[in-house]
């Protein structure tokens, strides 16, 4: 709506239609063919400049698109290394009590204390057969008794030497 000059009741039709005309010649000086051509310029620079500006925003979504990928990407990694690293000290954890000094060394003892049962078994089966026994049978208990006594000294004396020299060297 264009906006009529102050006083505008005062003027007379002929005044009114000088002013219609004046302003008709104003529009036509500004709608000329190069006031035109630059409009259309300026039109075809915005029309490139949004064609720009929707690439652009193609770009910047392909890019979010991207970052979220890669989100979920380094939270994955994030995750594996977690469960790496549980895994990592659990496997950890069971090799040193597995091969640590205390663990060799249980197992020493163990084996001393299961020759030594053996033994003692062995030792409660002659006195359980005495008087049963062949000679065969003798001699083969003798060699086997002889063989579990011989094993618990020979693994005592090991242990007996760990105590004595301590802890192992790495």
């Amino acid at each position: 709506m264009t906006i009529l000059p102050e006083n505008i009741e005062l003027l007379t039709t002929h005044e009114l239609n000088d002013l219609l005309l004046n302003h008709n010649d104003e529009l036509t000086k500004l709608c000329s063919k190069s006031q035109i051509g630059e409009v259309q310029r300026i039109l075809q620079s915005v029309s490139s400049d949004k064609e720009a500006l929707i690439a652009l925003k193609d770009q910047f979504t392909t890019l979010e698109e991207k970052k979220i990928k890669l989100g979920n990407d380094v939270s994955e990694l994030e995750r594996v290394k977690m469960e790496y690293m549980k895994k990592w000290q659990d496997t950890d954890t069971l090799y040193k009590n597995a091969y640590s000094e205390t663990a060799f060394k249980r197992a020493l003892q163990d084996q001393v204390k299961a020759c030594e049962e053996e033994s003692n078994e062995t030792e409660s089966l002659l006195y359980s057969k005495t008087g049963k026994l062949t000679g065969n049978e003798l001699d083969s208990w003798l060699s086997k008794f002889q063989e579990q006594r011989h094993q618990y000294h020979y693994l005592n004396e090991q242990l007996t030497t760990w105590e004595a020299q301590g802890m192992l060297k790495k």
